[in-house]
């Protein structure tokens, strides 16, 4: 949802590892990665909070464009 500096993904959007639906991101990851239709990003290319990720311009990609994002927590 959004557009350009604002596009916006809620983390609800999203399913865990286990396949079900997420309901937050972790809250204190040591790091994570995003992957757009299969290409690591720069750190550079979001942000991220325990609601959700922001991607600078996403609304230019395709709806059907996977987004994976991959959080490492200590």
């Amino acid at each position: 949802t959004g557009t350009g500096p604002g596009y916006t993904i809620l983390a609800t959007a999203f399913t865990t590892d286990t396949g079900i639906a997420a309901t937050a991101f972790p809250s204190s990851p040591a790091y994570y990665n995003l992957y757009i239709n299969g290409q690591i990003q720069t750190a550079d290319t979001s942000t991220i909070t325990t609601a959700a990720i922001t991607i600078p311009d996403g609304d230019t990609l395709s709806p059907a464009t996977p987004i994976v994002i991959e959080f490492v927590v200590n």
